[in-house]
């Protein structure tokens, strides 16, 4: 038998002086290994060396906190770079699709077909920018940012040249209406959600997308002027192609901004388990805030919304001219005023609703707002009174636009239902505007059989329009009360 090393009681005491005196030996345990609790020392031989982390373990810990610097100011990419960027997506997808009006004209005469169906091609685009834009940002799982933002701009700048030299109403609804759609929805949907996540919990996140999307006021102006003066000296081909130019041109200074910091591939959050997991996931949370009667009542609050928002868009113009005669250059005044005020209407209520009243108490106000100015519409009898109703709509449709997707989260759920929240809003969403220009320009038609050519052929696309925004606003109203009760003094 081996003599025992501690039998002597010399030895022994000379190892429990050593246990007192060193912090990171225990006598309990066996000789060099540490304790959970113990101070690690850096200049100690004795400290145990780390295991590499695997492969799956390094990609389930890319989203904590520890190994992700917090973004925003203090990154290496301050967030109002990020915001231009937005600003700019916004200004080539919603931008674009506003000053398609100034175009209507034009391919009327080019296309020998009447406004109604010249409408289609932009409640197309409206249709695929709001019905893609989860899908697109979804695929941000299995790309970059950067990547999905170059494929849309490709969309883009392609489908208008090719429509610039189109000579028939079927290849221009297909790459001016489909291809130019589809890159709206690619890169509008990415660049708003990742705006959204670099802005986090802060207090002003209402106010920093809405100016992030003022991008659709100021790209309707700039393109709408941009496209006046082209088409007076180049024709209308080579405008759409200086117009995908300036689409192509925006896009290349959204990379620079965007690649301020390289952002990382969202791909490698998720593992494959994960992957396999999301898809029943997020299938269970669809149906679960489906049932939800607050939220059903909102769905329907945004068909009725999104189907007369943007008819006034569409006609205004063709009103201002065929109703209170004024001349081509009064109603480009006029349009360019109802997208100057549409800035103000993004700000405004964003920073009421951060502030006051929170984002479904504002949108309901700014529905009853739009309701009473369409419903004053068909009292429009001069030109002072058109510029007036313009500015007036401009601002409350662009708060209408600006609130709805935050409305819906607040009402119905928390982070981890909204981007099943946001798909089901932004698919109603893209069906009512699809529909809602071409009905209107039927509507139109119907009441010149009704009332002759004189300014009341318009009245039947007015009270319709105006009813709709009414339907949505009381649709609105009682999803609140269902998901609060009748608490006025509630901010939600």
């Amino acid at each position: 038998m081996k003599p025992n090393p501690f039998a002597s009681s010399k030895q022994f005491n000379s190892i429990a002086t050593l246990s007192r005196e060193l912090p990171f030996w225990n006598a309990n345990d066996r000789p060099g290994i540490l304790s959970d609790a113990d101070p690690v020392r850096n200049d100690s031989g004795l400290v145990p060396v780390q295991c590499p982390l695997r492969t799956e373990d390094r990609r389930n810990t890319i989203g904590t906190p520890a190994q992700e610097p917090r973004r925003g100011s203090k990154g290496n990419r301050p967030f109002y770079l990020h915001m231009v960027a937005t600003h700019l997506i916004v200004f080539n997808s919603f931008g674009l699709i506003q000053s398609s009006v100034t175009l209507s004209a034009p391919y009327t005469t080019h296309l020998h077909k009447p406004p109604s169906a010249i409408s289609w091609v932009g409640s197309t685009s409206i249709f695929l920018t709001y019905t893609l834009a989860p899908l697109s940002t979804h695929l941000q799982r299995y790309t970059s940012h950067e990547h999905l933002l170059l494929f849309g701009a490709a969309c883009q700048t392609t489908g208008l040249a090719i429509a610039g030299w189109s000579r028939t109403p079927s290849v221009t609804l297909l790459f001016q209406g489909v291809l130019v759609g589809m890159g709206h929805g690619v890169t509008f949907g990415p660049g708003v959600a990742r705006l959204a996540k670099e802005l986090g919990a802060s207090r002003w996140k209402m106010t920093a997308l809405s100016v992030a999307g003022c991008g659709a006021a100021t790209g309707g102006m700039a393109f709408a002027a941009l496209a006046r003066w082209a088409m007076h000296h180049v024709g209308l081909g080579c405008t759409l192609c200086v117009l995908g130019g300036v689409v192509g041109a925006n896009a290349v200074v959204v990379q620079v901004l965007l690649r301020w910091r390289p952002s990382e591939r969202e791909a490698v959050i998720d593992t494959p388990s994960r992957q396999r997991g999301q898809c029943g996931k997020k299938i269970w949370l669809t149906m679960r805030v489906l049932k939800e009667w607050s939220f059903a009542l909102r769905i329907v609050a945004v068909f009725f919304v999104f189907a007369g928002l943007w008819i006034p868009y569409f006609y205004i113009c063709t009103f201002a001219v065929d109703a209170l005669h004024l001349e081509p250059p009064q109603s480009f005044a006029v349009f360019m005023i109802l997208n100057a005020a549409g800035t103000c209407g993004r700000i405004v209520p964003a920073l009421l609703s951060d502030t006051v009243l929170g984002t479904v108490n504002t949108y309901i106000v700014v529905l009853l707002l739009t309701s009473t100015t369409l419903l004053c519409w068909p009292l429009v009898s001069a030109s002072a009174s058109m510029f007036v109703w313009a500015g007036a709509y401009g601002f409350c449709a662009g708060g209408a636009v600006s609130l709805v997707q935050a409305g819906a989260i607040s009402l119905c759920g928390g982070e981890e239902e909204a981007e099943s929240i946001l798909g089901v809003v932004f698919g109603v969403a893209g069906v009512a505007s699809l529909v809602g220009a071409p009905v209107g320009g039927e509507l139109i038609k119907a009441g010149e059989k009704l009332f002759g050519g004189s300014g009341k052929s318009y009245l039947l696309l007015q009270m319709c329009t105006a009813g709709l925004m009414l339907l949505g606003c009381a649709a609105s109203i009682v999803a609140r009360v269902t998901k609060t009760g009748w608490k006025v003094l509630v901010k939600i």
